[in-house]
């Protein structure tokens, strides 16, 4: 069974800290999440479909299902983000980050905070079909795409700024 991992981290140029991670598990399902976060919880696409987030509360473990069309991992089609964090470029300092530590990964993303404007850094994590790239699509503008295409669907990293007001 072919395993991918992938690990995104962050530097200030003085500190590197663990962002996020993914692990794709062909044919079994892909699962994200942030490393070592309070909560401790991850998103899990398996090959069912039926995607949820697991969230850990001491002992106990908890599944919350997402409503996404489901579309089993060997029929995937299109774009699907399983995980979206923003945050500001000026504070990897004040972040709570754990520090990284060096394991054996597939790829790495490799966000430098200082090559980006003062401002908010957008991150995004999922799946595209395989040899779609022209088809992503995010909400603010993309300034570095890491893609892992080994694996079906392929993961994609994206990380960027986007401008003006944010609204929810």
């Amino acid at each position: 069974m072919k395993v991918r991992k992938v690990r995104v981290l962050l530097t200030d140029g003085e500190r590197t800290a663990d962002f996020a991670w993914l692990r794709h598990v062909a044919g079994k399902h892909v699962v994200c999440g942030i490393p070592e976060n309070v909560d401790r919880w991850h998103i899990t696409y398996p090959a069912d479909a039926r995607v949820h987030y697991t969230l850990r509360e001491g002992a106990r473990k908890s599944h919350r299902f997402l409503r996404l069309a489901p579309v089993p991992l060997r029929d995937f089609r299109g774009q699907c983000e399983l995980l979206a964090l923003g945050f500001a470029s000026s504070t990897l300092e004040d972040a709570g980050l754990h520090p990284f530590r060096r394991s054996a990964q597939d790829a790495v993303a490799f966000l430098d905070l200082r090559a980006f404007p003062e401002g908010m850094v957008w991150t995004s994590l999922g799946l595209i079909e395989a040899g779609q790239v022209d088809s992503l699509t995010f909400d603010f503008d993309v300034q570095q795409l890491l893609l892992v295409r080994n694996v079906v669907p392929w993961v994609y990293i994206a990380a960027g700024i986007r401008e003006g007001v944010i609204t929810f």
